[in-house]
């Protein structure tokens, strides 16, 4: 994970409606190949998830279901996520992980975070944020209540190794290794089965597609049999039957232009009563074929807990935006604070052979290392 002031610091971000924890940590370059830690992000305000499984656990599979992944209970992800740490990238990191589980409890975790009353023009645009601070979600970083829920899965084996080859360059392979009783390097949670890549000497291509596949050498979890894929922002990626490829999609590196990069990294400073807007430029087009990148921003506490997000969907690409009610609540601005801006993809499809989701998440971040919240009028906290 990445570290700061000799500390280890938890990259928490969010994930899509995603993931649990992260992994990794090493060294980088400043280029947009080298790999960063991340957790992935929860969805929009309009790709809201269910309060409860809507699916019957005992049935079959399609039975009982609303035709959607995202609707089915959990059953593992896979993730590419990339942290950039400094202007420099001197310690960019990667987290690459994946795990896969026959059941939880609770088998479905919807957003539990407390929404944010926004003014009527931006929730309509789909601007959504959220106060996690009751700690009861997959992607708050290290709390009790994550590990309860990790604690209570069961895990299946799908064989020694879980390979990620990029669709146009069949000789970039990411290879994810077995680990037993391991607590990853992200979010610090115990697993009793996951697939991790070292993070020293891995390295993730940005803006590239990448193909998961298990190595067959389970009897357990024979194949990656997934159909019926959709991602976060609606778009569906196969249909019912099944036709279609499960990918992830990295996306492209972004460089904040207002402020600037040297800027962001000095150090972050909002102020009470306006709405915060960092402007940035990706390095290439998205390909037209994948889903919206939506993006987050998250504040975190020296604990290494998310205590508020904001998210701004794809419409909004170009921009992070903070409306200022998030500066009227109780935000940590103790040293050792921090914030987690990116960029993410996720894609939901349904595991037929237990009725449950498995989510295939690519996220690009970055960890800006301090901020503050100044009153408009004295400049002063």
């Amino acid at each position: 994970m990445p570290r700061k002031n000799g500390e280890d610091v938890l990259t928490a971000g969010i994930s899509a409606g995603c993931g649990d924890d992260g992994g990794g940590s090493g060294g980088g370059t400043p280029d947009a190949n080298t790999g960063g830690p991340a957790d992935a992000m929860p969805a929009v305000a309009d790709a809201a998830l269910p309060d409860a499984n809507p699916c019957d656990e005992n049935a079959g599979h399609g039975s009982g279901c609303v035709d959607t992944p995202f609707a089915l209970a959990e059953g593992g992800e896979i993730r590419l996520e990339r942290f950039q740490t400094s202007e420099a990238g001197t310690e960019d990191l990667l987290a690459a992980q994946a795990f896969f589980f026959k059941g939880q409890t609770p088998s479905f975790r919807p957003l539990d975070g407390i929404p944010i009353e926004l003014r009527t023009e931006l929730a309509e645009k789909g601007i959504a944020c959220s106060d996690f601070r009751a700690g009861n979600l997959f992607d708050n970083g290290l709390s009790t209540a994550a590990q309860a829920v990790v604690d209570t899965r069961s895990y299946y084996d799908v064989g020694d190794e879980v390979t990620l080859t990029n669709e146009d360059d069949a000789a970039d392979v990411i290879t994810l290794t077995e680990e037993m009783n391991t607590i990853d390097n992200s979010s610090l949670l115990n697993h009793d089965m996951i697939y991790l890549a070292p993070a020293e000497t891995t390295i993730v291509t940005l803006g590239s597609t990448y193909l998961p596949e298990l190595d067959g050498n389970s009897l357990d979890y024979p194949a990656l049999d997934l159909g019926y894929g959709q991602s976060i922002a609606g778009d569906v990626l196969a249909d019912a039957n099944g036709d279609g490829t499960p990918k992830i999609y990295m996306p492209e590196g972004f460089t904040a232009t207002n402020p600037s990069e040297t800027e962001l990294y000095a150090g972050l400073t909002a102020t009470k009563g306006e709405d915060l807007i960092i402007e940035y430029d990706v390095a290439n087009d998205e390909p037209a074929d994948w889903p919206g990148v939506i993006t987050f921003i998250s504040f975190v506490s020296p604990a290494n807990q998310v205590e508020f997000t904001c998210f701004n969907p794809p419409t909004e690409e170009g921009t992070f935006t903070v409306p200022y009610e998030i500066f009227e609540e109780d935000i940590n601005v103790e040293e050792d604070s921090y914030v987690v801006m990116g960029r993410f993809v996720h894609a939901a499809w349904e595991y037929f052979q237990d009725n449950t989701r498995i989510d295939l998440i690519g996220t690009e971040c970055k960890v800006i290392p301090q901020f503050d919240i100044v009153d408009a009028t004295t400049g002063s906290n």
